[in-house]
């Protein structure tokens, strides 16, 4: 049925550098999500490992929705944690595929406009693409594994 995602909507539009400064931006992420089947509500908790940021770690509470037979929409609240402890929050929204309801393709795209630290002033905008396999499903609540690839612009 449904399973979580890491960010979510369809590659759009870029984040205008602040200053002048803007970097590309490049990350791996994996780790685990769950989400309620019965009310779209999902947690996914990834490690990182990401230009700008080093390891850190990605969470995200969403909330996704069936649109079509297959095809899910996500809408999630994120907050990167970079190996410093400085972070960034924002949001993301797109969509994902399943064909055989185990494996999700989404294609997300996240921004980020907030920050603290070095990135108090900072933005960040990244498409990514995440798979995502569900591993158990215990009542309502399905577990998945997830491997993620980013890229986008960071400006500060």
């Amino acid at each position: 049925m449904l399973v979580l995602s890491a960010a979510v909507i369809l590659p759009g539009g870029g984040l205008a550098a602040r200053d002048g400064t803007d970097l590309p931006f490049m990350a791996s992420m994996s780790g685990q999500g769950t989400v309620n089947l019965v009310t779209g509500q999902g947690h996914n908790q990834l490690i990182t490992r990401a230009s700008h940021f080093g390891s850190g770690t990605l969470e995200e509470f969403s909330q996704i929705i069936p649109i079509a037979p297959g095809t899910y929409a996500s809408f999630g609240h994120l907050t990167l944690t970079a190996a410093d402890g400085d972070q960034m929050f924002g949001e993301a929204t797109g969509t994902g595929l399943t064909t055989d309801g185990a494996h999700f393709t989404f294609t997300l795209h996240a921004v980020f406009t907030s920050g603290t630290g070095r990135f108090a002033d900072a933005g960040l905008a990244y498409d990514v693409t995440v798979h995502s396999t569900i591993v158990s499903v215990a009542g309502a609540i399905a577990t998945s594994e997830l491997e993620a690839t980013a890229a986008g612009r960071l400006s500060n």
